[in-house]
């Protein structure tokens, strides 16, 4: 993490920024909310917009219970639940109406199977799935869900 509370990805050329401190718009306590943002203007992240908003349990580390979806214009555009099983992955999305949006599967080893749509990026085990590499971060590691094992940080692709 960056000194001022943020984790930066930049893979493919596409960089996000995700804040992992600050209030959230619900009432959560600090450290509930983590906010990933638009950025167009390439590493320096001067002109981010929020993208989405994932509010996490009270008292939650991994544990996601919703993902609020903005457009460029900053206007609230969808609400999504986040439903998990008793490993903590999430198994599948809800709308407002209580209507499926995304389903997902894992094999044993939280390799993802065919899922949805929405970019939701907490999977298995409500770990951080970096699509482009194949890998979940865990906070101080990466975890290869080919191998089943831990490894070093992904070089760019």
């Amino acid at each position: 993490p960056w000194g001022d509370g943020t984790m930066r990805y930049s893979f493919d050329g596409a960089a996000s920024r995700y804040y992992f401190d600050g209030l959230a718009g619900v009432g959560a306590p600090a450290n509930q909310e983590i906010v990933e943002t638009y950025n167009s203007g390439g590493n320096d992240f001067k002109d981010n917009k929020v993208k989405r908003r994932y509010i996490r349990l009270p008292g939650s580390v991994d544990e996601v219970l919703l993902m609020r979806e903005y457009d460029s214009a900053g206007t609230l555009t969808a609400i999504r639940y986040v439903h998990a099983n008793r490993l903590g992955s999430v198994v599948a999305l809800t709308n407002n109406s209580g209507v499926v949006s995304d389903k997902y599967t894992y094999s044993p080893y939280g390799e993802a199977g065919v899922g949805g749509s929405s970019g939701f990026p907490f999977r298995y085990t409500g770990q951080k799935l970096f699509a482009s590499v194949d890998l979940y971060y865990y906070k101080a590691r990466w975890y290869d869900p080919e191998t089943g094992r831990a490894r070093r940080r992904p070089e760019k692709p």
